[in-house]
């Protein structure tokens, strides 16, 4: 894709994501009946607003997503004042009103992953022949390779991970079995493989030969190969496999997350894994060009990373601001909203210097 193209995929993803986890703040506010002062698109310097009621609807020139400002959130609220009797204001409000509120956004993500995912597998997930559960309408059966082995045959032909194969020695759409048996009887000589890689058709000459693998051998070219369908789900159907696909990505990506701060914290370093903005623009690129499908897969997975770094107890973030409801619950009363204030400003002040490190990180990676 080109860079235009990219950076408006990037900005599209972006914005749908944190405007969702901000709409989960601002419904959350409103059911609660608190006063939502303003939901910006973008962040500051304003470019235009429009006030609806009590609350000022704005557009601003930074278009990397968005945010809400309740009145009386120690921060977003210069002029907060607290006052147990004004219950349009988030301080004046019981704990768990405040959790409420707090984690209304990273639920909408979670939600919005499931929604992600829901379509995915309505529209049509690739996989694997013995991993189609019951109700799935099966379509479009290929081989796909999985993975080259280093110092094969293979490799040496320039076959790569993700291409289909179409035909073998003029035999069409083999099954994997098929290829293995047709290869395993071959040695010295070349054959000839047609695959698919993206849009393009490509013929390779490929020799057989011995094979290590483990303690075992094999005739082969080093591939790793699937028989791979397209599944396609009903709504219901659909619903339940995204519910249960986000539970376990919400896992692997909560331990992810925990071992990330752990080598930050204990090691000073950040994981060669980790991307800022400049990075996650090149992926969604990337992703984009595979088609809707793949798309919808990474924007639900970022949907995922959103919610549970947002949940992390770090100063300006929503976990960082569920920390002080905590401490107020064992307390019996609120942090000195002028020591909040700050604390949360230091926290977005250290969360900028550490995307500033990532992101030049990203220009030396990428560029």
């Amino acid at each position: 894709m080109s860079i235009l193209a990219t950076t408006a995929a990037f900005l599209l993803v972006l914005s749908v994501l944190v405007i969702f986890h901000e709409c989960g703040h601002f419904l959350a506010a409103r059911l609660f009946k608190l006063k939502v002062d303003e939901f910006g698109f973008g962040f500051p310097p304003r470019l235009f607003g429009k006030k609806y009621g009590e609350t000022l609807y704005s557009v601003n020139a930074i278009p990397l997503g968005g945010f809400v400002r309740i009145k009386g959130v120690a921060g977003d609220d210069p002029d907060m004042q607290r006052d147990k009797d004004d219950r349009s204001s988030f301080s004046s409000r019981s704990p768990l009103v405040k959790i409420v509120v707090l984690t209304a956004g990273i639920m909408m993500n979670l939600l919005l992953s499931v929604l992600l995912f829901s379509g995915v597998f309505m529209l049509g997930v690739p996989t694997t022949i013995d991993q189609v559960t019951e109700g799935a309408v099966v379509s479009d059966q290929r081989l796909v390779v999985t993975n080259v082995g280093e110092s094969t045959p293979a490799q040496a032909a320039g076959v790569m991970a993700g291409d289909v194969v179409l035909s073998v020695d003029g035999a069409v759409d083999p099954t994997a079995a098929e290829l293995q048996e047709q290869l395993g009887k071959i040695t010295d000589a070349e054959v000839e493989l047609e695959i698919k890689r993206g849009d393009e058709n490509i013929k390779l000459s490929v020799t057989p030969g011995p094979i290590q693998y483990g303690d075992a051998g094999y005739i082969g070219i080093g591939v790793g190969i699937e028989d791979v369908v397209t599944a396609r789900y009903g709504l219901v159907s659909s619903v339940a496999q995204a519910v249960k696909t986000t539970l376990v990505i919400t896992k692997q990506i909560f331990v992810a997350l925990v071992n990330l701060f752990l080598d930050l914290f204990l090691k000073a370093k950040v994981s060669d894994d980790v991307s800022g903005p400049i990075g996650i623009a090149v992926l969604t690129g990337q992703v984009a060009s595979l088609g809707a499908t793949s798309l919808l897969q990474f924007m639900a997975v970022l949907s995922i990373n959103l919610a549970l770094f947002n949940l992390l107890p770090i100063p300006a973030l929503d976990g960082g601001r569920l920390l002080f409801v905590l401490i107020e619950l064992v307390r019996g009363k609120p942090v000195n909203e002028k020591v909040e204030s700050l604390v949360h400003s230091i926290g977005f002040g250290l969360l900028l210097l550490m995307v500033v490190f990532v992101t030049f990180r990203d220009i030396g990676n990428f560029f």
